[in-house]
């Protein structure tokens, strides 16, 4: 793994999402330490709260564009993932490979989706409940895939996107923003995931 001595070392393009979940793990106990995997769980939990709480404004048309919701519900999957991998990696498991779901279409049914966000927000609950079964958590990447593909997004895509911007941040130094007053109002620029390397 990586040891680096200060937060702009990490490795905001990685080649593989195995080294993403690498350098990401190594953020995490720069940034905090060695986390419980309680800990790590809060955070899923919350983000699949935020991702039925976009998804259910999307439907009602309130609280922000279609456009803004939209892009709330991009970024709790990603924040999901990024805790999955946080949490695969306390438990001691890679990411297992996966592909993107190309025999879905995407849905232009408002209920298909809700039911899929829904199945997202229920097996972040299973694996509250069986902590250490990795099989729930295959079953939610499983899931996750299926939801991105019915929004037409690219799952590895938001990953890395998300990785890029939250890699910036460096909470031990600064743990009102991640960043140095000066840099606060630039905020993080998340790396083009485009040009990043596809995984291996």
């Amino acid at each position: 793994m990586n040891t680096p001595q200060q937060n702009d070392r990490f490795n905001l393009q990685p080649e593989t999402l195995h080294d993403l979940q690498e350098s990401l793990y190594d953020w995490q106990k720069y940034n905090f330490g060695e986390q419980d995997n309680e800990r790590v769980l809060m955070g899923m939990c919350e983000e699949a709260g935020e991702l039925c709480h976009a998804h259910l404004k999307l439907e009602q048309g309130i609280r922000g564009t279609p456009e803004e919701l939209e892009a709330e519900m991009r970024d709790a999957v990603g924040d999901i993932m990024i805790y999955m991998l946080n949490y695969m990696s306390g438990l001691g498991h890679k990411l297992a490979l996966f592909v993107p779901r190309e025999d879905v279409e995407k849905a232009t049914d408002q209920t298909l989706v809700r039911k899929s966000v829904l199945t997202v927000y229920r097996l972040v609950g299973k694996i509250v409940e069986e902590p250490e079964n990795v099989s729930r958590i295959q079953h939610l990447v499983v899931s996750v895939l299926y939801l991105t593909a019915l929004k037409g997004w690219d799952l590895e895509t938001i990953i890395r996107e998300t990785w890029s911007a939250i890699g910036q941040r460096n909470w031990r130094d600064y743990p009102e923003t991640g960043f140095p007053s000066q840099e606060v109002a630039q905020q993080a620029t998340p790396v083009d995931a485009a040009s990043a390397p596809p995984a291996g």
